[in-house]
């Protein structure tokens, strides 16, 4: 992960950071558990595909491990086949290049379509989160924050490369088989709560409101089902309040992002990886898409 100073104390750990090459990974207790022949759940994307928890690295339990349950019994055992890599960018997703993990196919997108062409007929669904380490490699000011400027300036790029993601994967798997995005949480909306980090905060969200934009677009443009991770973290809600244990009142989006995210914890001050609460609820907003597209 690259690691950026915030208000000259608080060090943000990259949202999708380099920290370990992610592998290609079905578990050997998913494995156990599912039937000869049941389809495949398969995800792509970066740390947060890839369910990466500060000092675990990659622990077996981010959203696709989560989605993969839900589904697992109306599906027949589902199975998931998880190609996401931490600190993945768009580009990298594409190309391979400047990628922490190496594949056969030469990239990540190849994987996936190299999955897709050996499982005819057998993936029930996909799930793809790219573009934020995007913005974290470009955007991230000194003072620790998303750069709007720089954000309107990157999302045209990212959309397209996304485009191109998403008309790889529909040309594999043809027209039935739904593809499921999704829109970002903010966890610079952490800053709310050091010394000095309220406007930081707050100018982090107007960036992140911007490049979620950009993601619902091309989602859109492309015929893919957007869950919208922003609207269940609440990142817009300054206005309500609600009560924080060792806090005190926080507006609702700062102590969803306390709670959810390691960003406000003592052990991982500043780290944004979701904590196993917010794979849950980042989970569920995906499962709540895809629940009317399948069998």
């Amino acid at each position: 992960m690259r690691k950026k100073a915030a208000l000259a104390l608080i060090v943000v750990v990259g949202m999708f950071d380099l920290v370990m090459p992610a592998l290609l990974r079905v578990s050997a207790s998913e494995a156990a558990t599912t039937r000869n022949g049941a389809p495949y759940y398969l995800a792509l994307g970066d740390s947060l595909a890839a369910g990466h928890q500060p000092r675990h690295g990659l622990a077996n339990e981010g959203y696709a491990q989560d989605i993969r349950k839900t589904f697992a019994e109306r599906l027949g055992g589902l199975r998931l086949h998880d190609v996401a890599c931490v600190g993945e960018t768009s580009r990298s997703l594409i190309t391979g290049q400047r990628s922490a993990c190496r594949y056969a196919a030469g990239s990540q997108l190849g994987a996936a379509l190299a999955f897709i062409t050996r499982h005819p007929g057998k993936i029930a669904f996909v799930t793809v989160d790219v573009g934020t380490d995007d913005l974290f490699e470009h955007c991230l000011s000194r003072r620790g924050v998303f750069a709007r400027a720089c954000v309107v300036d990157v999302m045209p790029r990212v959309e397209r490369r996304l485009s191109r993601i998403f008309d790889k994967l529909r040309s594999a798997l043809g027209p039935d088989v739904p593809i499921a995005a999704m829109t970002y949480f903010d966890p610079l909306l952490g800053l709310w709560i050091v010394p000095g980090g309220k406007p930081p905060a707050r100018i982090s969200l107007r960036a992140m409101k911007a490049a979620n934009r950009g993601f619902t677009s091309a989602d859109t443009d492309a015929g893919v089902l957007t869950a919208d991770v922003a609207a269940t973290f609440q990142i817009d809600d300054f206005d309500h309040s609600v009560a924080v244990p060792g806090r005190g009142r926080l507006p609702v989006n700062v102590a969803n992002t306390c709670r959810w995210t390691w960003f406000c914890s003592s052990r991982f001050f500043g780290d944004p990886h979701p904590r196993r609460s917010g794979y849950h609820k980042i989970a569920h907003t995906f499962s709540r898409k895809l629940v009317h597209q399948l069998p």
